[in-house]
């Protein structure tokens, strides 16, 4: 079963992902959870490239899906699901936003917000109640947000939008949150916030600016959250029991896969009341309990933080992606993971360099932004050992070999590995929750992404490096070396001949009939009148020849020869050259040159160009033969 629902990072998702895998190790299913972590704070590429896994899955290798289209936050990827879904026509469940047509399971969000507002006002008598809200267009802030105003209306309180305040659902935006109304006069007797995150922010600032909850104010929240049950004080939340919604799902799809009728539920929801909101049977928390829970993650934490410090300064400097592997296998052993799959795009496709062809238009900054049709897996951890696997389909997620090992209960988590909108693969962890819990796993998979982007950008740096170094020493047209470049090669080369005592040639070509293409059939054509010509030289020069693009029709060629023989086949392979053009007919102009050449030996010669000029004078020659033989 396919479970697509981004944000992992939101408590409430983890506790519904709880649920079900509490749900398949009763019915011996196996999960794929497609996720990320995302912020409504980040840049438009990088939610893009967090989203772009929810685009990874092939349907049709799964038997049915659970989709929570709320939490897919960036809307291309969220109707792509959708549209995927429709098309290949698998039994599918939604979790709190319903499709038609198909079992929606939720817990209301509007009930649960509206108990909590009403809570507030009836049980204790407040009427200037604060609201921090989640992000403008999230379908589950929307509906909270309309639940507050709702409450306010029945209860008779006048709604004034200067109480509200737009959150992003994160304790960051909590902390802003408190202190915009800290710097407003602090004028409510009330604050709720739309998840619980988000009021442990608010309820931190004020700690740090000496206001003290309950006592000068009080802090309501949503999700129930270890968040708000740990804090201090103790918030009060709406408890929307996303367990009992995880383990329902699957139940769901699995008797819709049975045949039965999609039924879906509403799930009850209940306040749990506690200290922040002036209650007073608040909910009391163990703390030797609490100090032993925090002191064992403070060390799991610690240690995997030296981890991945480690790894990001052994990923500096790295030249090639296949230097990344060796890195990570020498550390993955120490996250403690049972299984981990390290799947990666193609490599031809996300390391392309920019075509060769330096007229070409050229993008130095392209990115792969999708899967590629194969994935490979260059590094895979089972039960404390390594191996690899060979490349697969890419919406398989994993290779046949893995996924016919399990006999049922196992759920695997299925993260991004990206660099903004530049997606370089996935990481898969199967039956760890690991991946669900720890922010640190997902920080190392940054790691990991951010140290393929250095090395792609580190790629397409020398490879701009290598253009800038042609476009001084190469004919963009051409591709063959120009007057610099011809220069500065030809010198080396003539004090190595001198050296050998060799003999060397000097051809000097003007190609015929250019500026009547260009009046005739126009510029575009004499330039590949030159291109043509350019690829006839190429196609003859031999180890020991340099050849020019001298200016405009004019070609240079300088070598060495042992026999007369050596240069008659030479200009006898450039004519062949040109004798197959014109004989194919694909181009408009027929291709024809005037040639001049002088041999010297090479201790004759002081300056190249000097017999570049007399072999100049000697085509200039032939050139007026060819005129008195057409007259």
């Amino acid at each position: 079963i396919a479970v697509l629902m981004g944000q992992i990072n939101i408590e409430n998702q983890r506790q519904i992902m709880d649920g079900m895998i509490d749900a398949i190790k009763e019915t011996k299913d196996n999960i794929y959870i497609f996720t990320n972590r995302s912020n409504r704070q980040n840049n438009r590429e990088d939610v893009q490239g967090a989203f772009q896994i929810m685009e990874l899955p092939d349907f049709k290798y799964f038997d049915g899906a659970i989709v929570a289209l709320n939490t897919i936050t960036y809307a291309p990827a969220a109707s792509y699901v959708l549209d995927q879904l429709r098309s290949t026509s698998v039994p599918f469940v939604t979790l709190n936003r319903a499709v038609e047509g198909h079992a929606c399971l939720e817990s209301s969000n509007f009930e649960a917000q509206y108990k909590i507002v009403e809570h507030m006002i009836k049980d204790h008598g407040y009427k200037k109640i604060f609201y921090v809200r989640g992000p403008e267009g999230n379908s589950q802030a929307e509906e909270r947000f309309e639940a507050y105003k709702k409450a306010l209306e029945d209860y008779n309180i006048p709604f004034d939008s200067q109480n509200v305040y737009t959150g992003h659902f994160t304790l960051e935006s909590g902390v802003q949150a408190g202190m915009q109304i800290y710097k407003d006069g602090m004028k409510a007797e009330a604050i709720i916030c739309a998840n619980d995150n988000m009021a442990v922010g608010v309820l931190e600032f004020f700690k740090m600016v000496g206001i003290h909850v309950p006592d000068d104010i009080k802090i309501a929240a949503f999700d129930n959250s270890d968040t708000a049950r740990y804090s201090n004080p103790p918030v009060t939340s709406i408890d929307k029991n996303p367990h009992e919604l995880g383990y329902r799902s699957i139940k769901e799809i699995i008797s819709v896969l049975d045949g039965n009728e999609p039924q879906g539920c509403k799930i009850p929801v209940e306040v749990s009341r506690r200290e922040s909101c002036g209650c007073k049977d608040a909910y009391t928390v163990d703390v030797d309990e609490l100090k032993y829970k925090y002191m064992q993650m403070d060390i799991y934490n610690e240690h995997l933080a030296e981890m991945i410090n480690g790894n990001m300064s052994d990923f500096s400097g790295l030249q090639s992606p296949e230097e990344v592997i060796p890195i990570l296998s020498r550390s993955i052993h120490r996250i403690g993971l049972k299984r981990f799959y390290l799947c990666l795009c193609e490599k031809d496709k996300v390391y392309a360099l920019p075509e060769s062809n330096m007229g070409g238009d050229i993008d130095l900054m392209q990115v792969n932004r999708d899967y590629t049709k194969l994935i490979d897996i260059p590094l895979a951890y089972e039960d404390g050992k390594l191996t690899t696997y060979k490349p697969f389909p890419k919406g398989m997620v994993l290779p046949e070999e893995v996924r016919s090992k399990d006999e049922g209960g196992s759920y695997y988590v299925v993260t991004p590995v990206f660099f903004q909108n530049c997606c370089y693969g996935y990481a898969v962890s199967g039956n760890d929750k690991l991946a669900l819990k720890n922010t640190l796993y997902y920080s190392w998979l940054s790691n990991i992404g951010v140290a393929y982007e250095n090395i792609r950008k580190r790629m397409l740096l020398q490879d701009a490096v290598i253009r800038l170094n042609n476009v001084w020493s190469y004919d963009m047209l051409t591709q063959l070396y120009n007057r610099a470049g011809f220069y500065y090669e030809a010198k080396t080369i003539l004090e190595l001949l001198k050296m050998q005592d060799s003999k060397i040639f000097v051809l000097f070509s003007d190609v015929d009939g250019l500026k009547k293409v260009n009046d005739n059939q126009g510029h575009e054509a004499g330039d590949m009148l030159i291109k043509e010509m350019a690829a006839c030289f190429k196609e003859n020069l031999t180890d020991d020849m340099l050849a020019m693009r001298y200016g405009g029709d004019e070609f240079v060629v300088f070598g060495s020869y042992e026999e007369e023989a050596d240069i008659t086949r030479f200009l006898e392979g450039i004519q062949a050259s040109m004798d197959r053009r014109n004989a194919s007919g694909k181009n408009t102009f027929k291709l024809a040159i005037s040639i001049g050449v002088t041999k010297y030996n090479a201790v004759d010669v002081n300056e190249l160009s000097e017999i570049i000029d007399i072999a100049d004078a000697n085509m200039y020659e032939q050139k007026r033969k060819k005129r008195e033989q057409k007259n």
